[in-house]
C-alpha cells in the first residue's frame, strides 16, 4: 500500500505528495466509489386500464409521502395521479386533467397541498400551461399561461420552502421564466431561444443562497442564465458540440456548486451523457466531458444535504435504469437501480430524494409506470485508524489509515491549541487529502513553535459530504539532536534543523551530519544535492538500520527532504582515545562496537592519535597503546584513506581525523572501530618510526 504525504507550513503546501493516489483536494480523473444505494423490486403503479403510459414525474414530501404524475395515451391523453403514504401504501389512481394533457412537473407545497403544472391542448385550441392543485383530496385547475401565438409547454418547477415557485418553460422556441411570490404570478421573462423544445426543453435549479440557475439548449450549444436577486445575468454559452444536445438538466449543491448533464449524440450510434460543473455559482464552468458512454434521457434530483442524484436509461439495451450520485467531490460509480434481467424496455426515468435516506425512482416500463424505492447508506462513516503523531524540530508528522468503507473520499486534518478539535470547523484546517479507501496517508505540519503542544483531529469525509467522528492525537515539537533519532525504531520519522555537514562520501552513497556542539552525528542515505563540509542543513526522513553482512551496523536517516540553509566553519573533530571510538550499544536500536563503552559516537567526526600498526591496501591501523581488538593479528582503530594507498608506514606516529562508521568483519556480530577519512588534510604525521 502506498502512502500519500504532504508537507505544509501553517497550512501552505511546500512539497507535492511524494507517493500515493491523491493529486489534489478536488482534482480527480476517475469516478468515486459506489454510493451504496439499496434498491427494492419495481412495483407497477399505473392501472391496467391505462395504456401508453409514459413520462412520469415524481415528488416527495417532508412527511414521507410520495406522489407520481404520468401521462396515459389511451383511451385519451390525460394526466393521472397516484400517492404513496408514509407507511408505503399506494392510494387509488386519480385523473387530474382533461384530455390532451402532457408534460407534468409536480411538487409538494409547504402547506401539504400538491401542485402539478402541465401543458394542455383543448379541442381546436392551442397548447398552454395549467396549474392543478390538490387540497384535502380535491383538485382545482387554473390556466397559467395564454399567449395567442405561442404553443407553451415543457415546464419545470422548483418549489421553495416558503411556498414560492420558480418556473421555466418553452413558448414554442422561446424560453420563459415565471415566479410565484406566494400570492400572484410574475410577468413572464424571456430568457432566450431554443431550436426544438421537445429536445431542448429547459431546466431550472435553485441554490441554497437563493440564486436561480437555468439552462436550455440549441442543437450544438448549451446556454445558461442566472437570477441574482432581481437581476438576470447575460446568456452564457457554457458548452458546444459537433453532435446534437438534448434533454439537459441542472442541479445545485450548496451555494456555489452547479452541475449540468445532457445527452449528446455525436453520431447515429452514439449515446453519450456528458457533464460540466461550476464551483463559483455559475460564473465559470469546467469543460464538458463524457460521463456515460452509453446512456439516454438523464434526470437530476437535488437533495437538501448537498448531494445530486442522476438516473438515466442504459444504452444500447434500453432495458435498465442506472443511478449515480454527485457532490462537489465528483461522481460515484454507476449502479443499477432497475435491472434489465426482466428484459422489459425502460425509459423516461425520474427521481425524487426524500427525507433521510429515501430515494424514489419512477420510469416508463413498456408503457406502464414502475416505481422503485431506494435508500442511501446512512451508517456513520468510520473514522481513520492508526493515527500517529511524530515530532521533529518545529514540525509534526501525522499519519493514518483511511477506513475501508467505499463511501470514504478524503481525510480532513484540523488542528487547535488547548483541546482536540471536536468537528471540522472547530479549529484551523491544515489540509484535506483525497485517497482511496483503506490507503495510508501522511502530512507534515511545519513552522510550529517548539515545546508548544498542538492538538489534532482527522475526520473521514464521505462522498455525500458527511464527516466521521474525530480521530485525535497531540504532539509537542522540540529541538532534535543527532542522537535522538538513532534511538527510534525503523520507519520512524523526524526532522532536524541546523545540522552541519561533517563528511561527504559519494562512492559510499552517504553523507554525515552532526550537531554544532558535537553531541552526536548521523548518517544520511538517499539522494543529495551538491553538498560540502561546513554546509548547514535542515533534514527530514525516516530512520532505518544499515546492515553489513546481514547484521545491524549503523542507524541512518533515509532522506525525504534536505535544505541547505547556509555555510559556516567546518566542524572540528572531537579528540578521543581509541577505546572511546564508537562507544557502547544502546539496545534495542543503536549498535555500538566490540567491547565499546560510554557514549555512542557512531556517525561523529573524531580525531585519534597513535602509532601505525599495519597498512593494508587503502586502510591502516592506529593504536594509542590501548590495543583495542580487531580481527586476529591486528590491534587499533581501522582508518580508511580517501583513495589509494595511505602515505604512512608501520611505526609512524600520526593523528587521523574521520567519521566513525559501521563495519562488521566476517564472523563478528558487532562493529569494529572504523574511521572514514574525508581528505588528505585529515592526516597529520607526528613522528617517524
Amino acid at each position: 500500500m502506498k502512502e500519500s504525504e504532504r508537507v505544509l507550513t501553517r497550512g501552505t503546501i511546500l512539497s507535492s505528495i511524494i507517493a500515493g493516489l491523491a493529486t489534489g483536494i478536488l482534482a480527480f480523473t476517475a469516478p468515486l466509489p459506489a454510493a451504496a444505494a439499496v434498491w427494492q423490486a419495481p412495483v407497477t403503479i399505473s392501472q391496467a386500464s391505462d395504456t401508453g403510459c409514459s413520462v412520469p414525474a415524481v415528488a416527495s414530501a417532508p412527511d414521507g409521502r410520495v406522489c407520481v404524475v404520468y401521462r396515459r395515451k389511451w383511451p385519451d391523453w390525460r394526466l393521472m395521479f397516484r400517492e404513496r403514504s408514509p407507511a408505503g401504501v399506494w392510494g387509488p389512481v386519480e385523473a387530474i386533467s382533461v384530455p390532451w394533457s402532457d408534460g407534468a412537473t409536480v411538487a409538494y407545497h409547504p402547506d401539504g397541498s400538491i401542485w402539478v403544472i402541465y401543458a394542455m391542448t383543448p379541442p381546436g385550441g392551442k397548447t398552454d400551461l395549467y396549474l392543478a392543485r390538490r387540497v384535502n383530496g380535491v383538485w382545482t385547475t387554473t390556466q397559467l399561461t395564454s399567449t395567442p401565438d405561442r404553443e407553451e409547454g415543457y415546464a419545470m418547477m422548483r418549489m421553495m420552502p416558503d411556498g414560492r415557485v420558480h418556473l421555466i418553460y418553452a413558448a414554442d422556441t422561446e424560453i420563459r421564466y415565471l415566479h410565484w411570490n406566494g400570492s400572484s404570478w410574475s410577468t413572464p421573462v424571456s430568457l432566450g431561444t431554443c431550436e426544438r423544445a421537445y429536445y431542448h426543453r429547459p431546466a431550472i435549479a435553485v441554490d441554497s443562497a437563493g440564486r436561480v440557475h437555468t439552462t436550455w439548449q440549441e442543437a450544438k450549444r448549451i446556454l445558461y442564465r442566472r437570477l441574482e436577486g432581481s437581476t438576470w445575468t447575460s446568456t452564457q454559452v457554457i458548452a458546444t458540440t459537433t453532435g446534437f444536445f438534448s434533454y439537459g438538466r441542472i442541479a445545485t449543491s450548496g451555494s456555489n456548486h452547479v452541475v449540468v448533464v445532457t445527452f449528446d449524440q455525436v453520431t447515429d450510434n452514439d449515446y453519450h451523457i456528458k457533464h460540466l460543473s461550476s464551483s463559483n455559482a455559475g460564473q465559470t464552468w469546467t469543460p464538458i466531458s463524457t460521463l456515460v458512454s452509453a446512456g439516454h434521457i438523464p434526470w437530476l434530483a437535488q437533495a437538501d444535504d448537498g448531494t445530486v442524484h442522476l438516473v438515466h436509461q442504459e444504452r444500447p439495451s434500453q432495458r435498465a435504469v442506472i443511478y449515480r450520485q454527485w457532490s462537489e467531490l465528483g461522481w460515484t460509480n454507476p449502479e443499477t437501480a432497475a435491472s434489465s434481467a426482466d428484459g422489459i424496455w425502460k425509459g423516461w426515468p425520474a427521481l425524487a430524494v426524500g427525507p433521510g435516506s429515501a430515494l424514489h425512482l419512477v420510469y416508463d416500463q413498456n408503457e406502464t409506470i414502475a416505481y422503485v424505492a431506494g435508500s442511501r447508506e446512512t451508517t456513520p462513516l468510520p473514522p481513520v485508524t492508526n493515527l500517529k503523531a511524530e515530532t521533529g524540530d518545529r514540525a509534526v508528522r501525522l499519519s493514518w489509515t483511511a477506513p475501508t468503507d467505499i463511501r470514504f473520499y478524503s481525510a480532513v486534518v484540523v488542528f487547535k491549541y488547548g483541546s482536540p478539535p471536536a468537528n471540522p470547523s472547530d479549529g484551523t484546517k491544515l489540509t484535506e487529502i483525497t485517497a482511496a479507501p483503506g490507503s495510508q496517508s501522511a502530512v507534515i505540519h511545519d513552522g510550529l513553535t517548539n515545546n508548544t503542544t498542538v492538538h489534532y483531529s482527522v475526520f473521514s469525509r464521505g462522498i455525500d459530504n458527511s464527516y466521521s467522528a474525530p480521530a485525535s492525537t497531540q504532539a509537542t515539537p522540540h529541538r532534535v539532536g543527532c542522537t535522538e533519532p538513532r534511538m527510534l525504531p525503523d520507519g520512524a520519522w523526524t526532522l532536524l534543523r541546523g545540522k552541519v555537514v561533517s563528511g561527504v562520501f559519494p562512492s559510499d552513497g552517504c553523507v554525515y551530519v552532526q550537531d554544532e556542539d558535537r553531541a552526536g552525528g548521523l548518517r544520511l542515505a538517499g539522494t543529495f544535492p551538491a553538498l560540502a563540509v561546513g554546509n548547514r542543513v535542515d533534514i527530514s526522513g525516516t530512520m532505518e538500520t544499515r546492515q553489513v553482512s546481514l547484521t545491524p551496523s549503523e542507524r541512518q536517516l533515509r532522506l525525504q527532504t534536505i535544505t541547505v540553509t547556509g555555510s559556516g566553519p567546518a566542524p572540528v573533530p572531537l579528540h578521543m582515545r581509541t577505546s572511546q571510538v564508537g562507544g557502547g550499544a544502546f539496545p534495542p536500536y543503536l549498535p555500538g562496537v566490540r567491547d565499546g563503552q560510554g557514549v555512542n559516537s557512531m556517525g561523529l567526526l573524531v580525531r585519534v592519535s597513535g602509532r601505525v600498526t599495519a597498512v593494508l591496501g587503502q586502510y591502516f591501523y592506529l593504536d594509542d597503546g590501548e590495543a583495542v581488538p580487531d580481527v586476529p593479528g591486528r590491534v587499533g582503530v581501522m582508518v580508511r584513506w580517501p583513495s589509494g594507498t595511505p602515505p604512512v608506514t608501520v611505526g609512524q606516529m600520526v593523528t587521523a581525523s574521520g567519521v566513525v562508521t559501521g563495519s562488521i568483519p566476517t564472523g563478528w556480530t558487532t562493529n569494529r572501530r572504523l574511521l572514514f577519512m574525508r581528505s588528505t588534510d585529515d592526516l597529520r604525521t607526528v613522528a617517524g618510526p
